[in-house]
């Protein structure tokens, strides 16, 4: 998101296929932590359940 200057991003198609070992909340709970280090709010970059409906702007 700093690299591009982008104000908000969405994480999708995680947990889809198995494709590692990982549990399959791990790459949403990575990206927390990420975010957390980066002290970036979550909500500018939330990861989207499977099947969740997305409305922005």
């Amino acid at each position: 998101m700093q690299h591009l200057e982008a104000t908000h991003a969405l994480g999708i198609h995680w947990g889809v296929f198995k494709l590692t070992d990982e549990g399959r909340n791990a790459p949403a709970e990575a990206l927390s932590r990420a975010l957390a280090e980066s002290r970036i709010p979550t909500e500018t970059f939330p990861a989207a359940e499977s099947g969740h409906v997305w409305e922005g702007a």
